[in-house]
């Protein structure tokens, strides 16, 4: 399921990773973080959708249409004077049927006509430096990739003569492709966001192949080049831990717990001693230190103690649920738990939205997780400041973007968008005249004039829009005492709320997109670089816009698997606008398109190249 590398397909890894030798060496530095590109405005749109994915088109690399002596030259590493150099060589590219994705095919075809040589062959056949980065391939599953999607077929060392060559050419051409594959996937990501629903805005990062590819052909290492791609962030080494942790261990089979009546303390439940039991296994060392004494003497007591209450809240805390003390359905669920499977595919995930982020998180930054209901603010790597959410709806979805915060707003208006208007206010304006005047609202023309609700035809402002509506500064005000910017197509911020009661829900996804800080003095404070009695001074009766003067990222990401910024512990959180499912079915298609490549005598798409 989803990008768990199934265990069929190590039987045709053996034989390749039988004669491979060595590891590699991992790297303590890493490529600079990419920077995100501007893209064009497109409308919001309010209802959730899944795209039917597309995998990148994978085509015949036809060297045939080239002429090696026109081609313009690109640089080529000292290296390459070590390589065996062979003029003959050319006819056999040209009879090459090896085929890649197009922007690779593209940079392999302007590499081999400038440079017709064997990367990763001599005389003697292949080379112990290749057999190193065919084993740094074959562990691609260490960093929740698939190594059958980059390890080549190795060429048949019974042949002879021209098909020798023919072979050794071709196996040259695959395994540049397969590393420049493995490049783009650790440093852009195997799937491409933004093809999954339209609420992902991450631009794919923009991996020179050109570059990568004279970087590999020369070093005398690859496998070193090839793990700088993969993100270097401590959430990304956490997650790959947890990868790691997760393959050692059997499937597991799950207790049942049966969901009924909450338990409160002072109730008794035949499947108590079971839920304490499964408590006591899911918090970490230091959290049970605290009540060891306390749980000593409730082994096996049907009976909920009054006294094992702040135990309970521990374990509910560490679960992401609100730690009431109530074992209710959401406490059952969360102690329920999930399969080995689903736990390995939720790491694969986040390790792989990872790679759609800058690779390196700044020293200084904001961080909202949706899934996990959560916003932290981070300063020298280290949590400062974390703090309950309340996020977009599963109809209207907090978008996966970052992007810079750079205004605080104190005593803000509140623009009404016109979804909101057209679809919620105006069967209250319709019912009751009264209504907008009473809550602060104000409605303006198109030319910006203020008008009265009694001379707009609400009925046509239902269909057509028509008017602006915004909200006046107050107590009342749907965005509270502040807001939080940072300008972006989404019209998403973080703000404060009048509606305090969200908080103590489990499940938070009720907002109509924004996100609604649990304590949105302290965010401000933190981003504005100073501490809440300072922002005193801009509350009252004016809307005032104070710049940030140290402008920072902020990161709304969407993970359902993600490490205690403190123990480094992996929590699990749910699905909550179905994107895991998203990038199972995307992650099925890129499969199976790569799955095809394998036929490449029968690839019906030929990419024709006649100048470069």
């Amino acid at each position: 399921m989803g990008m768990i590398m199934k265990k069929n397909h190590l039987h045709a890894l053996v034989i390749a990773i039988s004669v491979l030798g060595l590891g590699f060496t991992v790297p303590a530095g890493g490529f600079a973080a990419p920077v995100k590109q501007k893209q064009k405005q497109r409308p919001k749109q309010a209802a959730a959708s899944m795209a039917a994915y597309k995998a990148d088109r994978i085509v015949t690399i036809d060297f045939s249409a080239i002429d090696p002596q026109k081609s313009a030259a690109i640089p080529v590493p000292d290296k390459q004077a070590d390589v065996q150099q062979k003029p003959g060589l050319w006819p056999f590219f040209a009879k090459s049927t090896v085929s890649a994705e197009q922007n690779i095919a593209t940079t392999l075809i302007r590499f081999y006509s400038n440079n017709p040589a064997l990367l990763w062959s001599g005389a003697g056949g292949i080379t112990p430096r290749t057999r190193n980065v065919l084993a740094a391939l074959a562990k691609a599953g260490e960093d929740g990739l698939k190594p059958q999607e980059y390890l080549p077929a190795l060429p048949d060392d019974s042949l002879e003569g021209e098909d020798r060559i023919q072979a050794l050419v071709d196996f040259d051409v695959r395994l540049s492709a397969r590393l420049l594959r493995y490049v783009q996937d650790a440093g852009a990501g195997r799937l491409v966001a933004n093809r999954l629903t339209r609420f992902h805005d991450l631009p794919r990062h923009g991996i020179d192949l050109d570059a990568a590819l004279a970087l590999l052909a020369g070093a005398d290492n690859p496998a070193d080049v090839l793990a700088r791609y993969q993100p270097q962030s401590s959430w990304y080494a956490a997650l790959k831990r947890e990868l790691a942790g997760l393959e050692k261990k059997p499937e597991d089979s799950l207790p049942l717990i049966v969901p009924g009546k909450a338990i409160r303390p002072g109730d008794s439940h035949p499947q108590f001693p079971q839920m304490v039991t499964m408590m006591k296994n899911r918090l970490s060392g230091k959290d049970m230190e605290k009540f060891s004494a306390v749980l000593a003497g409730y082994e096996n007591a049907a009976t909920y103690d009054v006294r094992l209450k702040p135990f309970v809240q521990a374990y509910q805390k560490s679960a992401g649920k609100v730690a009431d003390g109530v074992i209710g359905r959401a406490t059952m669920a969360a102690l329920q738990g999930m399969s080995h499977g689903q736990r390995r595919a939720q790491v694969l995930y986040a390790m792989e939205r990872l790679r759609w982020l800058p690779h390196d998180f700044s020293p200084r930054y904001v961080f909202i997780n949706t899934p996990a209901y959560q916003a932290q603010y981070f300063e020298a790597g280290k949590e400062k400041l974390m703090m309950k959410v309340v996020v977009g709806s599963a109809h209207n979805q907090t978008s996966f973007f970052y992007d810079t915060i750079s205004q605080v707003v104190f005593n803000p208006y509140w623009g009404v968008p016109q979804s909101i208007v057209r679809k919620e206010m105006v069967p209250h304006i319709q019912a009751d005249p009264s209504y907008l005047a009473r809550r602060g609202y104000e409605i303006y023309d198109r030319r910006g004039r203020r008008i009265a609700a009694n001379s707009v035809n609400w009925q046509s402002v239902a269909a057509r829009g028509g008017v602006n509506i915004r909200q006046r500064p107050g107590a009342g005000n749907a965005l509270g005492e502040l807001k939080i910017l940072f300008p972006n197509k989404h019209d998403i911020y973080l703000h404060d709320t009048p509606a305090k009661g969200a908080f103590s829900r489990d499940m938070r996804a009720i907002s109509h997109g924004c996100v609604r800080l649990a304590d949105p003095r302290a965010m401000a404070a933190a981003v504005m670089g100073t501490d809440t009695k300072a922002l005193a001074r801009y509350f009252g009766r004016n809307e005032r816009v104070i710049k940030v003067n140290e402008p920072l990222p902020v990161y709304l990401g969407y993970f359902t698997a993600w490490p205690d910024a403190v123990t480094g512990k992996i929590a699990y959180y749910d699905d909550v606008y179905g994107w895991d499912k998203a990038m199972a079915t995307a992650d099925a298609v890129i499969e199976r398109s790569r799955a095809a490549e394998k036929q490449e005598q029968q690839a019906s798409s030929v990419m024709k190249v006649e100048s470069l």
